[in-house]
């Protein structure tokens, strides 16, 4: 019997065209790509900056940013920024955005002129008593950003805020994108995640107070498909109350669907894992702070950060110990004050510690009230011949620490650790039922690194026709291997425990991870963060993980608003080939600090036609477009339809009109190395010509006056591409 269900659905996926189950593999391609950066990180986000249709990245860095210009043939060219914002407060000029203490950010066209402009917020850290941070938004001026002297043509207020993350959504459907804030609750803040509406071409009003949060301390959102309403809706997640909230954000106040409560979570990803056509949900769930990692047999990495509780470990070695700890924050005067080092508690006066079991003054531990007496006490025990470290009450910080000893550690020993919390902290796959999400029970906890899933992002890797999972794992102390699920076609997954070949390096502290087709190949690259935090032990280094392919087929989508918003953020995609349906939606690609590419990318097996492509614009506008040859990249305009579809994108010769709507002028820019030199047409509904340019000069961009033409909408045709641009005249 299990042999004949076995056979059933291997002819059916021949016959729906979905190709064997090819296992992918990923190569890590970080130095060949040029990318050369080891600190702290904490943010990025994806985005064809200077519209060369190649995907560029921004990092924060967690106050010194990076940006990564894609040079089209596998490498970056990687663009140190250091921009001052002396113009923000003339009687106390900041002279660093370092001191911002940068988290979240994001792209997004902020004005429709088809170029991607950038948001910053600020987490406040430093100094959460000030108001006067502000988050930052830098325009995007024709493909570039001034980054010096000055802080961008917008600032939004950002008061007492502890900024995470940062969504781009048009709620209210006017054509322009607003912004959703998101910070992190801690005493001493007063602001909440906030909405700042754009009521016009660069007019923000601040409508947070009519927003109603259940929980207004959310760190994170996402918009998702309601399958059930055929609407679109905010996911927010607020790990400070371990909740996770559905939102309906037609309008004013936000309307409370749904709250889950998720402990432990740390990152979620939107997408269709069962492939029913619904947008299902799965939350990874992390590990507690405070833990225990052998690396090797004379090497230990620890993380101790505790309020409630007393815990030590204990180290069996015939060697001494070297001992490097740091401080994750610590406001004290002296950040050795706490630690207390044999009977006699004395102070150690740098990061480093060599001690020896031989020496009387690091026998024994000193005498504490667990709990009330805050430190680290450290010694030997001379009769269970053991090292002991004790962490109690370490309220003001995570103390990180890496230990090495001059003979082999034969056993370790943990005392107080609540290991019952990590059985709970399994990762969920959360079933879209009705427009409601459901846990059936599904988890990924089949695998010791699951435990450890700090970031999650979702994608169909392998082309198959179904969604994967790729968790970017990591321990507070050290990066364990990333982990990959792949999917057998029915949301049920096979774990590959190092990552299909991008289980990434184990040093830092894993936090984030995007995915991206960087090359235009048609399969999804992954792009990883390591040093979230801190702490010296907390650094690490950029990766990128290049997807080695397979014979899969695939399609890929840039979606370009007219009477919506240029990025068409909130445009839903439905993809049918051969029976099949595959959906995606713009603004579910942002996630715990990263962003995706906003391509839209479908997997087709071994498909060689796509049947028909369904598309529900923000507008309201439906479009369907029939019989689409596979493995091309297209723009898709929401009145003209496809405008271009490409093999290889460089040297295309595609055009782009902005801005639209218009009152007096039209820009015409040639993509890429292609320069426009051709007959410009534009015509009325009826079809009767009205303007014509001829002899136009041989150049990059163009500029023609429309202040002849009467307010309306209008159809513009060139003789040096096909299709049709419809422009507004207002």
């Amino acid at each position: 019997m299990k042999k004949l269900f076995t056979l059933f659905f291997f002819l059916c996926s021949i016959l729906i065209g979905k190709a064997q189950v090819v296992n992918p593999q990923f190569e890590n391609a970080t130095s060949l790509s040029g990318i050369n950066y080891f600190g702290s990180t904490f943010s990025h986000a994806w985005s064809d900056i200077n519209r060369d249709n190649f995907a560029d990245f921004f990092t924060t860095n967690h106050g010194r940013p990076n940006l990564f210009l894609n040079n089209k043939n596998g490498t970056f060219n990687q663009v140190d920024v250091n921009f001052y914002v002396d113009t923000l407060d003339v009687a106390s000029p900041y002279d660093s955005l370092l001191k911002y203490d940068l988290h979240g950010c994001s792209f997004g066209d902020m004005d429709n002129d088809g170029f991607q402009d950038l948001y910053i917020i600020t987490g406040q850290d430093f100094n959460e008593l000030d108001e006067t941070v502000k988050n930052i938004l830098f325009k995007n001026n024709a493909g570039s950003f001034d980054f010096k002297n000055k802080i961008g043509d917008y600032v939004l207020e950002n008061g007492k805020n502890r900024g995470r993350n940062v969504l781009w959504l048009d709620w209210d459907k006017n054509g322009f994108l607003d912004l959703l804030t998101f910070n992190e609750k801690k005493s001493g803040t007063s602001g909440n995640s906030s909405l700042f509406s754009q009521e016009s071409n660069g007019v923000f009003v601040d409508k947070t107070s009519l927003i109603q949060y259940e929980d207004p301390f959310m760190t994170n959102g996402a918009l998702y498909r309601n399958s059930f309403k055929k609407t679109n809706e905010l996911i927010g997640i607020a790990p400070a109350s371990t909740t996770l909230f559905t939102y309906n954000i037609e309008n004013l106040p936000f309307v409370l669907n749904q709250e889950f409560n998720l402990p432990q979570m740390r990152d979620y990803t939107v997408n269709d894992f069962n492939n029913d056509g619904r947008m299902d949900l799965f939350v990874s769930k992390g590990p507690e702070p405070t833990e225990v990692f052998q690396v090797n047999d004379s090497t230990v990495k620890a993380s101790l950060r505790l309020k409630t509780e007393e815990v030590s470990f204990f180290l069996t070695t015939d060697g001494d110990l070297k001992m490097f700890f740091d401080f994750i924050p610590y406001t004290g005067t002296n950040k050795f004050d706490i630690i207390y080092i044999g009977k006699t508690g004395y102070h150690p006066t740098s990061f480093l510690l060599e001690l020896s079991k031989d020496s009387l003054k690091n026998i024994g531990t000193k005498n504490h009230t667990p709990i009330f007496d805050e430190g680290l006490y450290i010694g030997y025990d001379t009769i269970k011949k053991w090292w002991k470290i004790t962490g109690s009450a370490l309220k003001l910080g995570e103390v990180p620490l890496y230990i090495t000893t001059s003979k082999p550690i034969t056993n370790i020993k943990r005392e107080g650790f609540n290991e019952s919390k990590k059985l709970e902290e399994v990762s969920l796959l959360l079933q879209n039922s009705n427009g409601v999400f459901v846990d059936n029970g599904i988890n990924l906890s089949n695998t010791t690194n699951a435990f450890a899933a700090f970031s999650v992002v979702s994608g169909d890797f392998d082309n198959d026709m179904d969604i994967d999972i790729y968790l970017n794992a990591s321990t507070t102390v050290q990066n364990l291997p990333n982990t990959y699920f792949q999917n057998q076609g029915n949301g049920i997954f096979v774990v590959d425990a190092t990552g299909a070949g991008a289980g990434g390096d184990d040093v830092g502290h894993g936090g984030s991870v995007s995915a991206v087709d960087f090359n235009n190949d048609g399969f999804l690259d992954l792009l990883c963060e390591n040093g979230e935090g801190q702490g010296f032990l907390s650094l690490g280094e950029l990766e990128l993980f290049k997807n080695k392919t397979n014979g899969n087929h695939w399609v890929q989508m840039d979606l370009i608003g007219q009477l919506s918003n240029k990025d068409a953020v909130g445009a839903y995609i439905e993809c049918f080939t051969n029976g099949v349906k595959q959906v995606r939606l713009l603004g579910s690609e942002i996630h715990r600090y990263s962003k995706n590419s906003s391509r839209i990318h479908f997997g087709l097996g071994a498909n060689t036609n796509i049947d028909s492509l369904k598309i529900y614009w923000p507008s309201g506008i439906v479009q369907l477009i029939k019989n689409i040859e596979v493995d091309k990249i297209y723009k898709i305009d929401e009145q003209a339809g496809i405008v271009s579809g490409i093999n290889n994108i460089k040297g295309q010769k595609e055009l782009v009109v902005y801005p639209n709507p218009t009152r007096n002028k039209l820009l015409i820019e040639a993509l890429d190395e292609a320069y426009f030199n051709g007959t410009i047409m534009i015509y009325d509904m009826r079809g009767s010509l009205v303007k014509s340019i001829e002899n136009t000069p041989y150049s990059k961009i163009i500029e023609i006056s429309i202040n002849d033409l009467l307010p309306g909408n209008y159809i513009l045709l060139s003789n040096q591409q096909t299709g049709v641009r419809f422009i507004k005249v207002e």
